[in-house]
């Protein structure tokens, strides 16, 4: 591993019938790989990656029953994915990335009943997104980026509960993206940028809190950017650069203080940017044209509950309204609603609706004041009910 070794692989390390890993990653091997390595039975871990190897991809591998681990990642290899592969039912992680292979993905792989990390990426792979890819239960990570794939994203990937990684950005697929994916509760990676997916954002995006990085850019989607996404918290990245979105930018998105990248333009959006995003480390608040919401005044605790005048921010109507809260403790937003004739507040957390009724006992509030048991934050939006 990471040497500088030159030439072909010996034929002769066909000889070592009991060897169990090869790896030769990280170095500077050409040629084909050699149809002498279809003596090694025994193999479990076969480990090239980073060479330049060439040819096409030995059929023989189908013969090697006991391999549970495939990297051939970034070399020169030609030619299709060989349907034999599907025979080999110990296999849990196949990456063939950054080659040239061509062809559809053969049907065959929806036999590796055993598999839990497939990358394909960077090849010139065609033919529709496989269906079957939802019958590999186990598998936690996909990665199909780069290729020329096309059809619609399967509804069953939302049955992979285990996944963690999926990425099908830089394809040509189409239609709407499937709310199922998200039932996709491990989920930290999502990247379907650079396609054509029509419809909407689903909303059902909002429940996977897990996700550090959601882009959705470079596609054809309109509507208007889910609230819910203000819940995924743990969000890095959040790309949504030229689609057909409308609409104001949701304040709740101000909640995602953990952002380090944030894409927004080249949609159609209006309104104002929630205040705290114009200092995403790296962001295009800029290039929107959209003006930064007005911040809220920052709260000094002095012990006192009585509420400012312009504590909730935002008009209060008959129903419900929403509203930006300047910050302060639980029992100061409890007086400041009381002050507007606001009878319920509510946030959301965790993909549901929290509540604070105004003047009721402390049990009914118990799971809202627990969850600001530090304070509220300036700026938080809040959803608050009020009647004439």
């Amino acid at each position: 591993f990471r040497n500088q070794l030159t030439g072909g692989i010996p034929d002769g390390l066909g000889n070592l019938t009991k060897l169990v890993h090869l790896y030769l990653a990280n170095n500077d091997l050409s040629g084909e790989i050699p149809a002498e390595l279809g003596n090694l039975t025994a193999l479990t871990h076969l480990n090239l990656p980073s060479n330049r190897l060439e040819g096409e991809l030995p059929a023989w591998l189908a013969d090697l029953s006991e391999l549970t681990f495939i990297n051939l990642f970034r070399n020169q290899l030609t030619g299709s994915i060989p349907n034999g592969l599907g025979h080999l039912s110990e296999l849990t992680h196949l990456n063939l990335s950054h080659n040239q292979l061509t062809g559809d993905i053969p049907s065959e792989l929806g036999n590796l009943t055993k598999l839990t990390h497939l990358n394909l990426s960077s090849n010139r792979l065609e033919g529709e997104l496989p269906a079957w890819l939802a019958d590999l239960s186990e598998l936690t990570f996909i990665n199909l980026f780069r290729n020329q794939l096309t059809g619609s994203i399967p509804n069953g990937l939302g049955h992979l509960s285990e996944l963690t990684h999926l990425n099908l950005s830089h394809n040509q697929l189409t239609g709407d993206i499937p709310s199922e994916l998200g039932n996709l509760t491990k989920l930290t990676q999502l990247n379907l940028a650079n396609n054509e997916l029509t419809g909407g954002i689903p909303t059902e995006l909002g429940n996977l809190t897990g996700l550090t990085l959601l882009n959705l850019g470079s596609n054809q989607l309109s509507g208007e950017i889910p609230a819910g996404l203000g819940n995924l918290t743990d969000l890095n990245l959040l790309n949504i650069v030229v689609n057909e979105l409308t609409g104001d930018i949701p304040l709740e998105l101000a909640q995602l203080t953990g952002l380090e990248s944030l894409s927004l333009r080249g949609n159609d959006l209006s309104g104002c940017i929630p205040h705290g995003l114009q200092t995403v480390e790296k962001n295009d608040v800029a290039v929107t044209g959209l003006p930064v919401c007005d911040p809220s005044p920052n709260v000094v605790d002095t012990g006192q509950v009585g509420p400012s005048a312009d504590c909730l921010l935002g008009a209060i109507a008959s129903g419900f309204s929403l509203v930006i809260y300047e910050g302060g403790t639980v029992d100061q937003l409890a007086a400041c609603a009381q002050s507007k004739r606001v009878e319920a507040i509510y946030t959301l957390h965790e993909g549901r609706y929290i509540a604070y009724f105004v003047g009721a006992p402390d049990f009914l509030n118990h799971a809202f004041r627990e969850h600001y048991a530090e304070g509220v934050p300036a700026p938080t939006p809040f959803i608050v009910a009020a009647s004439e």
